[in-house]
């Protein structure tokens, strides 16, 4: 990497010019800088807002899962059965659910001999267990912050190899080539020299950009991400990346105060669900009211643990996505508070939990996990030692207290188009992580762990047999993106003018509330219900909000001019998501993974739920193809296309023509 200063409308700028910019540190970016340098292209750069932010360092759960190819026992596996699985839901090409198969064993080895601590057995297997939508036992974890810990030793590899981080820079545009069809550099702001004008932005020309800056989690405002991650989407739908899938997301039960999956042991233990008025009074149990049979009670409480994400299919016939609903009831609908109560079992399964109560499935799990116990405390903490540990670190005793729970958005199965290699319709830009849109209507818990991992080998290995040429030169790179790049240099001044004249006027910053509306306005139109109404209100409303942007932000200091970027992104990415969600509807859509869809002539889940949860389930029609958008930013109108999902290929796998190809490079 090298760098020069240079004019840029009249102000003197850093340019870097490099092979390739990582731009994100978590778990997908930190692998995708060590694959690069260990396949040999070690002209690399890590473009990080803050190196120790992000979803991967910052979110939990009771085992958080990493989902790869069975490597334990005698149940069979293959690339082809374990495809299969993570395309089952539905709007997902079936290559790439192949290469996140195939090169799963490869990727997860990688992280256990960088020093993650996977379990295994006396004989070296690593163990496993069934996780939700899984057929062989596939899922393993290191504990409840099994993806910190994968970004640690992966950001200890990439110490080792004196891979160059540049922290505190916020990608602020992606650069194109004179007809669109590829990404050239980036523009980034310099959130350490905001002040200075001089050097508050710095250009990258480059020839790769590996992009891992992880999902939306700023687009809802109920959302189980660190408050660090807003979103770096919208840039790229902007810049002319396609989106895909843009409508999945998942949602499930949440921890309330950070962002905690509350998964696994958390429900295996049988807790009470209990609600209180916004005060913390008025105390009741309010699951009986649905669920009268304790048998059904207890037994849809323990499913609830392996079968986390809301799934509309799961709503009726004793299906556990009816608890979703309750909560979503009891908090939304009528403005209580929930908590999971972990000193009593729930009304009527008996002070000591009668254990006849169970299906033999829950009573087996409980039995062989030697948490046959009287409280459910006292079995979460046989099941699930560390997370009572990390409770604590929140201050959270569940011997004593209980834990108040939401229901939010975790993660983002849609994202940026890519191919078999992770690269996007922008030709250079490699979408990793869950910036890119890899998975359907559902997967496996922890599969998209395992994709970013993958991703980071697919781009990596791509660039260096094919893209290893230099960036373009800088002053020739300056002049080609001094048009392009003005616009948002004149935001950053616009932003410093009204600084200057809030000083005199005492005008009240708006910066983060407009954050917050954004979020508001998602969790209203196109959360967990979605009405056609409200998402075409709430797209309305969007566009006419980034139509005055840059004249209604109002900051509270020099500090904010980063968020006020993000708004800008979030944006976008608000339209781009809920033009999907409208289309999807147009489409003859109806209810299906996250999303209950209105239906006013539907059923609905329990008949003691209001009307505005009838719903109709979406036949088998849309579930065999992908949603693609274009981006229009000259008029911020959305474009939506179908095709058929790509089919798991079956390839003959005849060596001697394999290997002659691999030879050849073929496989590249």
């Amino acid at each position: 990497m090298t760098s020069d200063t240079i004019i840029l409308h009249g102000i003197p700028t850093k340019v870097y010019s490099v092979n390739t910019v990582i731009v994100g540190t978590g778990a997908a970016g930190y692998n995708a800088a060590k694959q690069l340098w260990d396949m040999g292209q070690k002209d690399i750069a890590i473009l990080t807002e803050k190196a120790d932010a992000g979803t991967s360092r910052n979110v939990s759960a009771d085992k958080q899962a990493y989902y790869k190819i069975s490597i334990c026992g005698w149940e069979m596996d293959s690339p082809g059965k374990m495809a299969k699985n993570l395309s089952a839901g539905g709007s997902m090409d079936g290559d790439v659910a192949l290469v996140e198969a195939a090169m799963s064993g490869q990727a997860f080895y990688n992280l256990t001999e960088s020093g993650v601590p996977f379990p295994r057995n006396q004989y070296g297997e690593y163990i496993g267990y069934r996780s939700d939508y899984d057929s062989a036992k596939r899922g393993t974890s290191a504990g409840p912050v099994t993806s910190r810990l994968i970004t640690e030793r992966l950001e200890e590899e990439v110490w080792k190899r004196k891979i160059p981080i540049l922290d505190g820079h916020q990608v602020i545009q992606l650069l194109t080539d004179s007809d669109g069809k590829a990404v050239i550099g980036l523009l980034a702001l310099n959130l350490n020299q905001v002040r200075e004008y001089h050097q508050r932005f710095v250009l990258f020309s480059c020839t790769n950009i590996v992009y891992a800056t992880g999902g939306p989690g700023g687009l809802y405002r109920s959302a189980a991400y660190p408050a660090s991650q807003l979103s770096s989407l919208g840039i790229a739908l902007e810049a002319g990346a396609l989106g895909a899938g843009l409508t999945e997301f998942q949602y499930g039960i949440c921890a309330a105060d950070f962002p905690h999956m509350i998964t696994g042991a958390y429900h295996q233990a049988i807790p009470r669900y209990i609600s209180t008025n916004e005060d913390g009074y008025e105390e009741r149990e309010f699951l009986s009211d649905y669920l009268e049979d304790p048998r059904l009670l207890v037994n849809t409480i323990f499913a609830k643990g392996t079968q986390w994400p809301f799934d509309a299919k799961k709503t009726r016939k004793g299906g556990t996505s009816i608890l979703d609903l309750l909560l979503y009831h009891e908090i939304v609908v009528k403005g209580r508070r929930v908590f999971l109560d972990y000193t009593r079992n729930p009304s009527g399964a008996g002070v000591h939990l009668d254990f006849s109560l169970l299906d033999k499935e829950a009573y087996l799990f409980l039995q062989r996990s030697d948490a046959l116990l009287e409280l459910p405390y006292q079995r979460l903490s046989k099941l699930n030692q560390p997370v009572m540990e990390l409770l604590l670190d929140q201050e959270i005793n569940l011997r004593q207290d209980p834990m108040e729970i939401t229901l939010a958005v975790a993660h983002h199965n849609g994202g940026l188009a890519v191919n078999t290699w992770w690269e996007s319709n922008l030709r250079h830009l490699f979408p990793i992580g869950e910036v890119a849109g890899t998975h359907g209507i559902y997967v496996p818990v922890g599969a998209s762990l395992n994709a970013g991992q993958v991703g980071g080998y697919r781009a990596a290995a791509y660039i260096t047999a094919n893209y290893t040429a230099p960036p373009m030169r800088a002053d020739l790179f300056v002049q080609q993106v001094s048009g392009a790049v003005s616009g948002r240099i004149q935001m950053a001044e616009t932003f410093v003018e009204k600084l200057q004249k809030r000083r005199w006027t005492h005008e009240k910053g708006n910066i983060r509330s407009r954050v917050q509306a954004i979020g508001e306005r998602m969790d209203f139109a196109g959360g967990l219900l979605r009405r056609q109404d409200r998402i075409q209100q709430a797209l309305q409303e969007a566009r006419d909000e980034l139509r005055n942007v840059t004249d209604t932000l109002i900051p509270m200091s020099m500090r904010e001019m980063g968020l006020c970027y993000k708004v800008y992104d979030l944006l976008i990415c608000q339209i781009a998501v809920l033009s999907a969600m409208e289309d999807y509807l147009e489409q003859g859509g109806k209810s299906r993974g996250a999303c209950l869809v209105y239906d006013a002539q539907g059923g609905l889940a329990s008949d003691k739920l209001p009307d505005r949860f009838r719903f109709g389930l979406s036949d088998a029609t849309l579930q065999g193809q992908v949603q693609e958008l274009q981006y229009q930013a000259e008029n911020s109108q959305c474009r939506c296309t179908w095709r058929s999902a790509v089919p798991i290929p079956k390839d003959e796998n005849w060596f001697e023509t394999g290997w002659r190809d691999f030879r050849h490079g073929k496989q590249k």
